[in-house]
């Protein structure tokens, strides 16, 4: 049987370092202080524990890029990950609610006997979804769609339609 070992294979390192690196990079282009105005969304990040989705079990950060457009990166326990952009179809400035369109890019591991076989496959999932932002920052986020992958195997990230729940907190940019 094969043993997890404790070192990426290089190319899957070079991806999630670059992943990671992008998100950084425009996250710290802008404070990351809390404001308690719905205005003010350009800029804000929120950090989410995931359920299901890409992921599985994971964790997913989301920044505002302006009111409309956001991206967001997410890393799973079984290090499955993403990086995508999501498009809101509401005015998010006059509501706590709003509708989006997402696009996400990742690679999922293979489930075996011992965690992962060590076979990686990319996919690609096009989910809409709903969001929900409180007043304090609360935010949850309920999306599903399908979910390109070249092989179905027996797992929940890699089915063809897939669906997520995300629970966390939003943290504003200070004007």
């Amino acid at each position: 049987m094969q043993f997890i070992t404790a070192t990426l294979p290089g190319t899957r390192a070079h991806l999630y370092s670059s992943m990671m690196l992008i998100f950084v990079i425009v996250v710290f282009q802008n404070s990351l202080s809390a404001q308690n105005k719905l205005e003010d969304l350009k800029g804000s990040t929120s950090i989410m524990g995931q359920l299901w989705g890409l992921e599985v079990l994971g964790v997913h950060l989301n920044h505002n890029i302006n009111h409309s457009v956001s991206i967001n990166v997410g890393v799973g326990v079984l290090l499955d990950a993403h990086l995508g952009t999501n498009i809101y179809l509401s005015d998010r400035t006059k509501k706590k609610t709003s509708f989006y369109i997402g696009t996400q890019i990742g690679f999922i591991n293979e489930l075996g006997w011992l965690l992962t076989t060590g076979e990686t496959q990319p996919v690609v999932y096009l989910p809409i979804g709903f969001e929900y932002i409180s007043q304090k920052g609360f935010t949850i986020q309920v999306d599903a769609g399908p979910n390109f992958v070249k092989n179905e195997w027996i797992q929940l990230n890699a089915a063809p339609f897939l669906f997520s729940v995300k629970l966390g907190h939003i943290f504003r940019k200070k004007s």
